[in-house]
């Protein structure tokens, strides 16, 4: 779960054909993007789709976080840089 979020996380028993989906669907949707903002929108949907499943106990941020650099390095385009405030 995650503590404030109104949305349910996926269950431990549906967590892994969620993130296969989630796989199957990001890969699809990144790979037949037409351009870099089409590219950038199905990313960061792709993002809270995956933090919706919440598929790990601790680390999901983190985890998120790296999976939109390495899409973002894949396709050599700038990382994202969240600054500490």
């Amino acid at each position: 779960m995650i503590l404030g979020a109104d949305f349910q996380t996926s269950s431990v028993a549906e967590t892994p054909i969620a993130v296969k989906q989630w796989a199957e669907n990001t890969n699809y949707r990144l790979e037949n993007s037409q351009t870099k903002d089409e590219f950038l929108q199905n990313l960061m949907a792709a993002h809270i789709n995956f933090e919706q499943i919440h598929p790990f106990e601790d680390g999901n941020g983190r985890t998120g976080r790296e999976l939109i650099n390495l899409e973002l390095a894949k396709n050599e385009m700038p990382f994202l840089i969240i600054p500490i405030q």
